[in-house]
């Protein structure tokens, strides 16, 4: 198994990221807390 460069996967985890906070991910969270 290939290991890609720190920037590589910096920048996968920053797009993996984006797609949790576009999903609604914050919001769910948020709403736990305050339940």
């Amino acid at each position: 198994m290939e290991f890609m460069d720190n920037s590589e996967i910096i920048q996968q985890l920053k797009d993996e990221l984006s797609l949790y906070e576009n999903n609604g991910f914050d919001t769910a969270h948020t709403h736990t807390l305050n339940s």
